[in-house]
């Protein structure tokens, strides 16, 4: 970066008044000693103030503001979403989902050899946990499976009452 980038750095955070009070006193220094740094800086003010005048904006009237207001008062307001989505195209895509997992499910029936069931004692699976094990489990997940009742009877009823103000 060159001296006259840095001379500019640090005029602009010095107008702006982002510097600290120690690097404002060295830069309102060099700005009465140096007449690089004054020249610089009366051009950068003469450009800040400049650009505040032309960055102003007029604000419009109260008068206008309350007819814009009044305007879109009168508008119509958009139906509710649920208008727009067809409900034959939801009942469609669930049938399809449905009717897939069902067509999977019957064909994997099909796919199995009953006739080779094997005659020997089934292993059990769970002989390799330990006896306290499972009643940890149980603990912790019965509070979490009620947990999770609530929160979806929740969403169910706060659902029902949106609906039943929407008035659909």
């Amino acid at each position: 970066m060159s001296n006259r980038d840095e001379i500019e750095i640090a005029l602009w955070d010095y107008i702006d008044g982002t510097c600290g009070t120690n690097e404002q006193h060295r830069i309102a220094t060099l700005i009465a000693t140096n007449a690089e740094w004054k020249q610089t800086y009366e051009e950068l003010l003469q450009l800040h103030h400049h650009a505040s005048e032309v960055t102003t904006t007029e604000e419009p009237s109260m008068r206008f503001t309350k007819n814009v207001m009044e305007a879109i008062a009168h508008t119509s307001i958009t139906p509710v979403t649920r208008k727009y989505i067809d409900l034959k195209l939801v009942k469609g895509i669930a049938a399809f989902f449905i009717l897939t997992i069902a067509g999977l499910f019957g064909y994997t029936l099909l796919q199995l050899d009953f006739s080779s069931v094997s005659t020997a004692p089934v292993k059990d699976i769970f002989s390799n946990i330990p006896p306290g094990t499972t009643d940890m489990i149980k603990n912790i997940m019965i509070p979490v499976n009620i947990i999770a009742v609530i929160v979806l009877a929740d969403e169910f009823r706060s659902r029902r009452l949106r609906m039943k103000k929407a008035g659909l």
